[in-house]
């Protein structure tokens, strides 16, 4: 954890240095918990987005880099974060390269993309029970975000 929380202190700084951005470092794991349980971790993430949103309610989007360390923390990140978020955040992963890290160069990384798949068989479902009731005002505004995406274009 401490390397992970010194690339997070050289992050944050290059951030405040080149964009004049404030940033803030969140420690996982000082209330307790355990990262390889999903339950305790989603509700960690649930609690932290809380105060992220509390902290900073106008902000345009997230950027989350949820890969490295255990499966069970990282993807409550992801669920809960576009659970609460979902068209305000945004999914940087990357692409694992031995070579290079054996160089000691980092993997790339992936443009940052909305994650919008991840969630899509849930508001798919909701929204064939809207349209059942016909509230078409419902439907749109559940599937705002993702009629605008071409691999979102039907509802079926």
């Amino acid at each position: 954890m401490r390397d992970t929380l010194y690339a997070a202190e050289i992050i944050s700084k290059w951030i405040a240095t080149k964009y004049a951005v404030p940033t803030t470092i969140l420690v996982q794991g000082t209330e307790g918990g355990s990262p390889a349980n999903f339950e305790q971790m989603f509700s960690w993430w649930q609690k932290t987005w809380e105060q992220i949103e509390t902290l900073t309610p106008e902000f345009q989007y997230a950027i989350v880099s949820p890969k490295g360390g255990v499966g069970a923390f990282t993807e409550a990140a992801r669920i809960v974060a576009l659970s609460r978020l979902e068209q305000r955040v945004r999914f940087c992963d990357f692409t694992e390269d031995e070579k290079a890290n054996l160089k000691g160069e980092p993997s790339p990384y992936t443009v940052p993309s909305r994650g919008l798949n991840y969630l899509w068989d849930r508001k798919r479902k909701e929204a064939v029970e809207l349209l059942n009731r016909y509230d078409y005002e419902a439907v749109t505004r559940l599937l705002k975000g993702y009629l605008q995406e071409p691999q979102f274009t039907e509802v079926r």
